[in-house]
């Protein structure tokens, strides 16, 4: 039976990505770690309870609460699209500010009307700008050159 052996590097002639691993680990955890909790903070609580939220404190009965949480979810599905489609020219940076802005702008909008028609339009388009800036999310972008194609899975790691 043949034995495998590791390769062992000397000290100068290591490849790249081990040294930047070294070097820049904790930075690009920090930095990950953060982005991603407050991406999921901003994209979950403004998707999981409004269901709950229009029966209420709106007074809507399940099915009118359940349409107007769908149209918000094809909201989603669309923005992400679009917006990630648009940020090819403007960046992706840029476009997730832009988006993150115009969702928070929008928050009033989503919560203060009482009619179905202006909570559904509102939800569809606070989701389009929310999932539009999550779906561009630079998450790699923070990571040094050698380091971003070695680890894809710290891109959104396991909570």
């Amino acid at each position: 039976m043949e034995t495998v052996r590791l390769r062992h590097y000397p000290d100068d002639c290591k490849p790249p990505h081990r040294t930047s691993l070294k070097h820049h680990n904790n930075r690009v955890s920090r930095t990950d770690d953060l982005h991603l909790q407050w991406f999921n903070f901003y994209s979950h609580t403004s998707q999981d309870s409004y269901t709950t939220f229009l029966r209420t404190q709106k007074g809507m009965n399940n099915t009118v609460a359940s349409t107007a949480s769908i149209l918000m979810k094809t909201g989603a599905c669309v923005g992400g699209t679009i917006i990630g489609y648009l940020s090819q020219w403007v960046g992706r940076r840029r476009a997730m500010c832009v988006a993150a802005l115009i969702s928070a702008c929008l928050i009033p909008a989503w919560v203060l009307p009482d009619k179905f028609g202006s909570l559904a339009a509102s939800g569809f388009m606070l989701q389009f700008f929310v999932q539009g800036a999550w779906g561009v999310s630079p998450l790699s972008s923070h990571k040094p050159r050698q380091y971003r194609a070695n680890h894809p899975t710290r891109s959104f790691p396991s909570t």
